[in-house]
């Protein structure tokens, strides 16, 4: 980026949109910027042209490391319906305040709301973004997590912290949308009046939940594995029971076994517990190293 002409590197950023797949169960999440860029000379006339950036963390790599591997594509601005066949909208910044610019999207898909509608979002206010920022945050993110970890450090994680990044650093959009309308939604006109609160209240959900929802998936599978172990031993244990000893035996084991079973679902849960509350924290610990690396106040 540092060798990209003047005119590619200050192309203004116009939109940052957060969307998520709707296909199950990973729910892929990248990040679409929306870039208007000049030619070369200012006073030829030309009108800017505006790209799409898909910015996303796509996997592991190969190798023993387990490097992430990223990708980005770029094609000629494409209409937000082209998006929304696949793909939900989790949350995005328009540099446009009439909501007539979002095209023909199906309705209830797309929700706006002004960024600025009290004093401390003005307080918020930050410079408008550009792609040498961009850039700049991509590659701190990446060098913050080089590897990619099923649980943690995927692809929620990376648009979740780029998102982060530009939000309240570049807190100069003047409309909000989401994909939900409770997203949207002032509180209390008196302890929670800001539209910044919004952005904060989504991404503080989102720190919490940064995932969960694809560890979510192989909790249940292991749950069921257990399960089906426990159903299996059980039935077995009861046959010999059966088979072997008198009924009041099988009584007598069949209350001994409530408590054992009550012990093991009690030792899952903490370890289950245990490693939810592991991977939020190291989450929470990279997010603070990269807000002070890049100087902000947050």
């Amino acid at each position: 980026m540092k060798r990209a002409p003047s005119h590619v590197q200050n192309a203004f950023v116009r939109r940052v949109m957060w969307w998520r797949a709707r296909k199950s169960p990973l729910r892929h999440q990248f990040i679409v910027l929306t870039v208007s860029c000049s030619s070369k000379t200012a006073d030829n006339g030309n009108p800017p042209v505006l790209y799409d950036l898909r910015v996303e963390r796509v996997g592991k790599g190969f190798g023993p490391q387990g490097l992430a591997e990223h990708k980005i594509t770029s094609t000629l601005v494409q209409p937000l319906e082209h998006y929304t066949k696949t793909n939900e909208l989790m949350f995005g910044l328009l540099a446009e305040e009439d909501a007539s610019v979002l095209g023909a999207v199906k309705p209830g898909s797309i929700h706006t709301k002004s960024a600025f509608l009290d004093v401390l979002d003005d307080k918020w206010r930050g410079p408008p973004p550009t792609l040498w920022y961009i850039v700049r945050y991509i590659e701190y993110i990446v060098d913050l997590a080089p590897r990619y970890r099923l649980a943690s450090t995927n692809c929620y994680y990376f648009a979740r912290l780029l998102m982060y990044t530009v939000g309240l650093r570049h807190y100069s959009f003047p409309t909000l949308a989401a994909g939900r309308s409770a997203d949207l939604v002032i509180r209390s006109q008196r302890h929670d009046p800001s539209g910044i609160s919004m952005l904060f209240r989504f991404l503080h959900q989102e720190e919490k939940s940064n995932g969960v929802l694809l560890y979510a998936t192989i909790d249940i599978l292991l749950t069921l594995f257990l399960v089906s172990l426990a159903v299996v031993g059980s039935a077995l244990w009861f046959w010999m029971i059966v088979t072997h000893f008198s009924t009041a035996l099988l009584v007598v084991g069949s209350l001994a076994c409530i408590p054992g079973s009550v012990l093991l679902a009690r030792i899952y849960e903490d370890a289950h517990d245990r490693l939810v509350e592991t991977s939020r924290n190291t989450l929470r610990r990279e997010t603070e190293t990269l807000v002070k690396k890049l100087g902000l106040y947050v």
